[in-house]
């Protein structure tokens, strides 16, 4: 939907102008990605600027851009806050709107203001929010339009989008939204962080933590910025994972592995791939593109180890399959599909809630593993559960639930959904500790109010006989 231009008086938006200039900082938002820019330079890096200068200005770059603001183990910023603090109290949600919305030239230095790549209802959101007053104008209209959107609403995306990170709120704490990326140079391929980094997207659909709704902001670099980060990125010190080399696959090798990620193995429970398949991890069919060979295979072999924090489970397979799903991975799809996917996009903060992450160690495993399709109270509607072809299970269905003896429910986490003849999107969290599986066992059993059945539950020890 095209934005109204505003009537704003000549004294109004100079007070609007200031306010944006001073009180938020110099701010860059694109409102349409489309908008062409300078071709990249060939090769994976520009040649002008010899290496060493490359990585100082990277690393002066990352302090500059603030990245460490959701990348914690980067450099810390060079100037705290990142950007100036919001004055609540001197904008309007009209002010918020077209700040969200509209692009504004990139300032000659200090902080950048990034695009979040919303869309109107979330900009709506967000104006509701932090804007102070009455709505006026355009965003009166759709708030009329768009009725069940709200001020809360703008407060999760707040929290979702990492904003308290630059901007200080007296209701909102600042977090590590985005990924570790001291790997990034043993996992990614440099041309496509290059071309990230000035044109990014959805590599997780909602969140390098699913569900926390995060994403990565486009910064709108220029060639030259996005060279220097991105060379900076990849020259930090860490061993290489072990090399590989993708095996050759005939035709009828591939159509195999297809069959087999698609209907035997939980890959598509969270991934896609031939366009199906769910919204946790990335796209397998931007692999080829975007990882490194021998960073694929590593990922296979011990998730955990090799991306600390991840929620991948640990694949139950041999090591002559794992060899096989990398190299057919790293041989990609077709272009076609590669583009559809790119296109995917974020999924929307207004119609899918995000999911906290309690403090208690028991709702915490749930939420980290669960909610993402189960739901967050276990009403089988987390975010992921429209991507499935197999509706998940509600854990508050006490009938369904009643029906299921624990040693179902236990194998169901640790084994997966296969092995129980149920959907093999369900995967095996087999590096769950035997007592964390049997605690989230005793959990579903609250959620449902209810037991497994009679005949699954130990007798009574007889009582020993009363003496006379």
């Amino acid at each position: 939907m095209a934005l109204r231009p505003f009537a704003l008086a000549g004294a109004a938006w100079g007070a609007l102008s200031f306010a944006l200039l001073i009180g938020l900082g110099a701010f860059v938002v694109r409102a349409d990605r489309n908008v062409d820019r300078a071709p990249s330079p060939p090769g994976p890096f520009a040649d002008a600027v010899p290496m060493s200068g490359r990585l100082q200005s990277g690393a002066s770059l990352v302090r500059d851009f603030g990245c460490a603001v959701c990348h914690a183990d980067l450099p810390p910023a060079s100037t705290a806050p990142v950007a100036a603090r919001l004055d609540l109290a001197a904008l309007s949600p009209e002010s918020v709107f077209v700040v969200l919305r509209a692009p504004v030239q990139r300032p000659a230095a200090g902080p950048r203001m990034p695009s979040f790549h919303l869309d109107e209802r979330e900009a709506l959101a967000l104006a509701l929010h932090l804007g102070r007053g009455d709505t006026q104008g355009e965003v009166r209209r759709l708030a009329r339009q768009h009725r069940g959107i709200t001020a809360a609403d703008g407060a999760r995306i707040y929290d979702a989008l990492n904003c308290a990170g630059c901007h200080a709120h007296a209701d909102h704490s600042p977090r590590a939204a985005g990924p570790p990326l001291t790997f990034e140079g043993v996992r990614v391929q440099a041309t496509w962080l290059r071309d990230f980094l000035r044109r990014p997207h959805a590599v997780r659909p909602f969140g390098t933590r699913p569900g926390s709704g995060a994403r990565m902001p486009d910064f709108a670099m220029t060639a030259e910025e996005a060279d220097s980060i991105a060379t900076f990125l990849l020259q930090r010190d860490v061993a290489p994972p072990a090399p590989f080399a993708p095996l050759p696959l005939s035709r009828f090798a591939r159509s195999k592995l297809d069959t087999l990620l698609d209907r035997r193995w939980s890959c598509l429970g969270c991934h896609r791939w031939n366009g199906r398949g769910g919204r946790i991890g990335p796209d397998l069919a931007l692999v080829a593109s975007r990882l490194r060979p021998e960073f694929v295979r590593a990922i296979l072999d011990d998730p955990r180890h090799v991306t600390p924090g991840t929620v991948m489970p640990q694949p139950q397979l041999a090591g002559d399959v794992l060899d096989g799903i990398a190299s057919r991975l790293v041989a990609g799809q077709d272009t076609g599909t590669q583009r559809d996917t790119a296109r995917a996009g974020y999924l929307s903060l207004i119609d899918h809630a995000t999911i906290a992450l309690p403090a208690a160690a028991l709702a915490s495993t749930y939420a980290t593993h669960c909610a993402i399709c189960h739901g967050a109270a276990g009403n089988g509607d987390g975010y992921n559960a429209a991507f499935l072809r197999v509706p998940p299970l509600a854990h508050t269905d006490s009938a369904a639930m009643s029906r299921r003896p624990d040693d179902t429910v236990f194998d169901a986490i640790a084994a997966g959904g296969f092995i129980l003849g149920r959907s093999p999107a369900m995967p095996a969290f087999a590096d769950l500790e035997a007592g964390q599986v049997r605690a989230l066992v005793a959990h579903l059993r609250s959620l449902c109010r209810c037991m497994q059945p009679a005949w699954a539950r130990s007798p009574r020890p007889p009582r020993p006989p009363r003496s006379p």
